[in-house]
């Protein structure tokens, strides 16, 4: 027996409600069952924290009272290291303070006899005004009566010599002493001459030791003299260094070096001239200058580095400017833009010096073709393709063949922009499509209760005997409701197919997922073909193993510009088992399809 159409639509109705009211039957248990399980979760957690409390609280109870017994231990040890160690220290400063005292006495003595031995020594020197020497004799025209203490000369006797002094030997005397001054030369040391500045030198040594009271000595002397002339060869040689040193150099290190090492000879050069002596204190001036050659140095190729980098940078930056202004213009062109590029680099390499001179055009190049060029290209890229494109849009296609509005759409950019996000991107995501589907699943609790709220009024009342506005009202408020389930059924069901999507891509970052590009990316394809309702493609595209991995058919198949393809071309659309096809093009160019048998016989 066939039904009505409103026996058939009241049946409907029926089903829909009974399957309405159970699935809300169990969305309520399955709510309880949750509820249940968080709260005893929330009891077992409870009284975790109770007892981690408990043992955290003896824990805590006990390390105090180890810290106190630790403490007062160390401090009745301190106390007494301190007692016993001021008992040793009296006793060693007392000891030391004896100690230290003998020393100074006998410090005292020495000095005292040394001071009496200088003194009576001076007092023995002959104070005679010598008048200037002659060639041949020194002390000619010395007259003996000019002495003014002639009991302090010796005589001959205390000398180990038979006659005095004071009788005719005089003049014999004199004239062996003018002899020997004559013929005596300067005193070496080594292989330098003590004459000129290091007679002086020494001369004052000598005079300063004896005017403070000591007995001078020729090592001690010299000693002090070559630390002297060492100090002032020094002076000067950094002086030479610095003076002789080509600051006009580029600041490149083989041309710093090679002024370096020129300015390093001439200041060696004259270090060598006013130095004296071959001892510790030339050498140990030798190595000082050597350090302030090579600090000098490091110093100033630092210098010349920074402003040498700082030159490049804000040439670098000047540069990018004017090309960014270039690529921008409204009416730029890759020519013009090639122009600039070529100016700018050719005045960049010739003001430019610097180690850093080619490493900071490299990135200026690479960040000039990655973005203002790049963007330039695009644009132009972008216009020539706009001008070709055609206004249909086509949903697969190859990539070659694309319009910029279908390649917005395609299945193979929206799988690789989806396959292009990061591990957080994808993270993120998630939790927005989570957070989404508890909201729709929120919704969908409440719509529940509201259409069992509905029916069980319906059930009530009944529909004998009752207003028919209030009957409409009752339906229309029914089928609002029906029209807000499907609506967050069907939102929930993208959100749901979106996590699917965002699932594949997480077993790319998942280690040991054995996670297979190709097979997610085929995936993530045929899901966007599955999501499609009307997909185009062409013919000869339609055969993809894309198309054999789709969940359902298609309804139609409809081929435009049929006459440009043949019979057998449009078998693999006709291969994905659509109920209808239709050819669309001039009934006169599709006589080789229109007339054939067989497709009139299968109805197409």
């Amino acid at each position: 027996m066939r039904l009505s159409r409103e026996a058939t639509e009241q049946r409907f109705k029926e089903y829909k409600d009974q399957c309405i009211e159970e699935f809300c039957v169990a969305q309520e248990q399955r709510i309880a069952l949750l509820q249940e399980a968080q709260e005893w979760r929330f009891q077992q957690l409870e009284c975790r924290i109770k007892e981690c409390r408990a043992d955290v609280d003896y824990r805590i109870k006990k390390f105090r009272a180890e810290a106190e017994q630790r403490i007062k231990k160390c401090r009745a040890e301190a106390d007494q290291r301190m007692r016993g160690c001021r008992v040793e220290y009296r006793a060693y400063a007392e000891q030391r303070i004896k100690k230290l005292r003998t020393d100074a006495e006998q410090c005292i003595s020495e000095f005292r006899a040394r001071h009496v031995d200088c003194a009576f020594t001076l007092l023995l020197r002959s104070q005679v005004p010598l008048p200037k020497p002659s060639k041949k004799y020194v002390f000619s025209n010395l007259n003996k009566s000019l002495l003014k203490r002639p009991e302090l000369v010796p005589d001959n006797s205390s000398l180990g010599v038979g006659n005095s002094w004071k009788s005719g030997s005089w003049d014999s005397s004199t004239d062996g002493i003018s002899r020997a001054v004559f013929t005596t030369r300067p005193k070496q040391v080594g292989a330098t001459m003590m004459t000129g500045p290091v007679l002086i030198g020494i001369t004052q040594s000598y005079l300063d030791a004896l005017n403070h009271g000591a007995v001078p000595t020729i090592s001690s002397s010299w000693q002090s003299v070559e630390e002297a002339e060492c100090r002032r060869a020094y002076d000067s040689a950094t002086e030479v260094y610095m003076a002789s040193f080509d600051r006009s150099k580029p600041p490149e290190e083989v041309a710093l070096r090679e002024a370096h090492e020129q300015a390093v000879q001439k200041s060696m050069a004259a270090f060598n001239a006013s130095a004296v002596g071959v001892g510790a204190a030339r050498k140990k001036f030798e190595d000082l200058l050597q350090k302030f050659f090579k600090k000098a140095f490091e110093d100033y190729k630092r210098n010349a580095f920074n402003e040498a980098e700082l030159q490049c940078r804000n040439a670098i930056h000047a540069m990018e400017k004017r090309l960014r202004a270039a690529c921008m213009a409204s009416d730029a062109k890759i020519d013009n833009v090639a122009k600039v590029l070529d100016a700018i680099l050719f005045e960049y390499e010739k003001s430019i010096q610097g180690p850093g001179k080619w490493q900071q055009l490299a990135g200026f190049l690479q960040r000039s073709f990655e973005g203002p060029v790049l963007e330039l290209f695009k644009r132009v890229i972008d216009k020539v393709e706009s001008e070709k494109s055609s206004l249909a849009l086509q949903r697969r296609m190859n990539e070659d063949k694309m319009t910029l509005a279908a390649q917005a759409v395609s299945v193979e950019r929206r799988t690789e922009q989806l396959l292009a996000k990061t591990r957080e991107e994808v993270s993120g995501w998630m939790q927005q499509l989570r957070n989404r589907e508890a909201q729709y699943t929120q919704q969908l609790h409440c719509l529940h209760r509201d259409l069992n709220a509905t029916a069980a009024v319906v059930r009530s009342q009944g529909s004998v005997g009752v207003d028919p506005d209030l009957l409409m009202a009752r339906d229309q408020n029914r089928d609002i409701l029906l029209q807000n389930l499907a609506s967050v059924v069907e939102g929930r069901d993208k959100v749901l197919v979106e996590m699917s999507r965002l699932a594949v891509l997480e077993g790319r970052f998942r280690p040991g997922s054995g996670f297979n590009l190709e097979e997610a990316r085929a995936s993530l394809e045929a899901s966007f073909a599955n999501e499609a309702e009307i997909v185009f493609t062409t013919v000869s595209s339609s055969g993809r193993k894309l198309f054999s991995r789709l969940s359902h058919g298609f309804d139609m198949v409809v081929i435009d510009e049929a006459a440009q393809d043949s019979e057998v071309g449009v078998l693999p659309p006709l291969s994905l088992g659509a109920a209808r096809c239709v050819l669309v093009g001039d009934p006169q160019q599709l006589p080789a399809t229109v007339i054939s048998k067989a497709a009139r016989t299968l109805m197409y």
